[in-house]
């Protein structure tokens, strides 16, 4: 088991959030409040090797979370994660051991 705290960036593409830059000052890329999660579609990312994972507190300090809208609808989210793992350890070979921890990303409907 192991314990991290990451930021997670994921970026797609929406078609129906293209937009023409010329009413934005022509800006190619817009921030958007968090608040604006509710109205999009967001991809159903999951670590599937996560026992427990979280965001921080939304008054927390560490609590981040930040979508920008660029042309032709390309989106990025990035938000901090805090996520602990499982991670199969062999220590047969102790203290000359080397251990790969994985983290593994997956879709809940994209299989």
């Amino acid at each position: 088991v192991y314990t991290l705290e990451l930021l997670y960036r994921e970026s797609w593409v929406d078609n129906r959030l293209d937009y023409d830059k010329s009413f934005f000052r022509n800006k190619t890329e817009l921030s958007l409040h968090e608040s604006y999660a509710k109205f999009l579609w967001i991809p159903d990312t999951f670590i599937h090797n996560a026992l427990t994972s979280q965001n921080p507190e939304e008054q927390s300090f560490s609590h981040r979370s930040l979508f920008r809208l660029r042309e032709k609808g390309h989106i990025l989210y990035s938000r901090r994660i805090s996520v602990v793992a499982d991670c199969p350890m062999d220590l047969t070979l102790f203290p000359f051991d080397v251990q790969v921890c994985k983290l593994g990303f997956e879709s809940c409907k994209q299989s």
